[in-house]
C-alpha cells in the first residue's frame, strides 16, 4: 500500500488536517504512473508523484486545500507542447485528483478509521468517484467547496483565474470507497451509507466490483471518472534462511514496499534486531515450518537457507503451495542436482520445476550480500510489475 495514504489517515486520527494528490491516469513518460500518491500536512509531506517541477505544483496545490474538503482534477502536459509551463519534457501526460480531508469530518474520520483497521493480509481496494462541478468545461469557473488555491505562477486564462484554480483545473466533487474481494463497500466517504457512490439498484457496485484488479483502473464517463487502484493483499516475501543476504534483501523490499516473513531455526540469526524491518520473525525448524503460513498465489518465496539440504526441503514444500513466484539461491549445478531429484525421488514433474526461478536475481554481475540482495529485489520488483499488467 502507497504508506502516503496509511499517514493521511493517521493525520486525520490525530485530528490534523490532510491533503491528497492521487495520480488517477497516465499515458506516454511521466515521472510516476497511476496510482503515485502524495499526502501533504501542515509540517510535512509523504509519499511522491514523481518528483521535478509537478511535484512542487501538487504539493503548492495541496497546501492551498488544507483546511478545506475541496477537490479538483488537474491534467499535466509533460509533451514539448506542455514544456513552457512546467520545463519537463517526460513525453506524456497525467492526470492528478486533489482532494483536501478536514480532520472535523466525522465521515473523514470513519474512512481513516476503516482505513487504519484493515487486515494488511486481505485484498482492498479504493474507489473514487469523480464527479465534474456544473458549468466547469475545460477549468472550471467556481472554486471547490473549502478551496483555498490561488492561480499557479504559470498563470491561467480568465475563467481559471477567478476561480482561482491552476489553469486546467477541473472543480468537482469526490466520493471515495473501500471495497473488499467482492465488491463489498467497507467504509465510504462521504456517508456511510454510500449515497454518493451507490443508487438504489446498486449498478456502481456492480461496476465497481467489475474494476477490481491488480493494477490501478481508470474509467472516464462524460461527467467525470471513476477509478480504482489496490491497497493490501498485494503479497508477501517469505524468506526462508536468515543469513547474510537474507538480512540485506529484508531491508532493501522493505524500501520497495514489499512486506516480508522471515524464517530460520537459528535464534542467533532470526530476530527482530537483525530484520527489524520484517512484518514476522520466525524460528522454527524448517520440516513443518509452511505450516504456520497460508500462502496465497500473490505471495512470493525466497530460499536462501544454511545448506543445500535443507534448501531442497524448503523447496519441496514450497512447490506444494500457490506461491506465485519461488525463487532459489545456488549455482546452476545445485540446482540442476535439485531439480533432477525433484523428479526422480520427490515425484514432481518438469513443468513444477518450471515454477521456480534459480539460480535467482537478475545477472548483474553481483558478489557482495548486499550486492546480491539488490539483485533479487530488481527480479522481484519486474515480477509485481509483470503481475500488476
Amino acid at each position: 500500500m502507497e504508506k502516503a495514504l496509511l499517514e493521511l489517515a493517521r493525520h486525520i486520527q490525530k485530528g490534523e488536517d490532510a491533503a491528497l494528490a492521487l495520480v488517477v491516469d497516465a499515458e506516454g513518460s511521466v515521472p510516476r504512473g497511476a496510482g503515485a500518491t502524495m499526502a501533504v500536512f501542515k509540517g510535512s509531506v509523504s509519499g511522491t508523484v514523481g518528483g521535478g517541477a509537478v511535484e512542487f505544483a501538487c504539493t503548492k496545490a495541496c497546501r492551498k486545500l488544507l483546511g478545506g474538503a475541496g477537490a479538483y482534477t488537474r491534467r499535466f502536459d509533460l509533451s514539448p507542447a506542455g514544456a513552457a509551463e512546467l520545463g519537463m519534457v517526460c513525453g506524456g501526460r497525467a492526470l492528478v485528483l486533489f482532494c483536501g480531508f478536514l480532520a472535523a469530518d466525522t465521515d473523514a474520520q470513519r474512512f481513516c478509521g476503516a482505513l487504519l483497521a484493515a487486515d494488511e493480509n486481505e485484498p482492498l481496494w479504493l474507489g473514487v468517484r469523480f464527479t465534474a462541478a456544473p458549468g466547469a468545461g475545460g477549468c472550471g469557473t467556481a472554486l471547490a467547496s473549502g478551496a483555498k488555491a490561488e492561480s499557479s505562477a504559470a498563470g491561467g486564462d480568465d475563467s481559471c483565474e477567478e476561480a482561482k484554480l491552476p489553469r486546467g483545473a477541473v472543480p468537482g466533487g469526490v466520493s471515495l470507497l473501500l471495497a473488499d474481494e467482492s465488491g463489498t463497500f467497507v467504509a465510504v466517504m462521504p456517508g456511510e451509507n454510500g449515497e454518493d457512490l451507490a443508487d438504489g439498484s446498486g449498478e456502481d457496485a456492480m461496476f465497481f466490483g467489475r474494476m477490481l484488479s491488480r493494477a490501478p483502473y481508470y474509467d472516464p464517463y462524460e461527467e467525470g471518472f471513476l477509478y480504482t487502484q489496490p491497497l493490501f493483499g498485494q503479497g508477501v516475501v517469505y524468506i526462508f534462511g536468515c543469513g547474510h543476504v537474507a538480512q540485506k534483501l529484508a531491508a532493501q523490499l522493505a524500501l520497495v514496499d514489499f512486506a516480508c516473513v522471515v524464517a530460520d531455526d537459528r535464534a542467533e540469526f532470526a530476530n527482530a534486531e537483525r530484520f527489524p524491518t520484517a512484518r514476522e520473525v520466525i524460528v522454527a525448524p524448517f520440516p513443518g515450518v509452511f505450516q504456520r503460513f497460508s500462502i496465497k498465489k500473490q505471495d512470493c518465496i525466497i530460499i536462501m537457507t544454511r545448506g543445500h539440504l535443507s534448501d531442497h526441503g524448503v523447496l519441496v514444500d514450497a512447490l506444494k503451495t500457490e506461491a506465485g513466484y519461488i525463487g532459489m539461491i545456488g549455482s546452476k549445478r545445485k540446482v540442476a542436482a535439485s531439480f533432477t531429484r525433484l523428479i526422480a525421488k520427490d515425484g514432481f514433474t518438469y513443468a513444477d520445476t518450471q515454477r521456480v526461478t534459480a539460480p535467482i536475481g537478475i545477472d548483474i554481475g553481483d558478489e557482495t550480500p548486499a550486492e546480491i540482495a539488490v539483485s533479487i529485489t530488481a527480479q522481484l520488483i519486474k515480477a509485481r510489475a509483470d503481475e500488476r499488467g
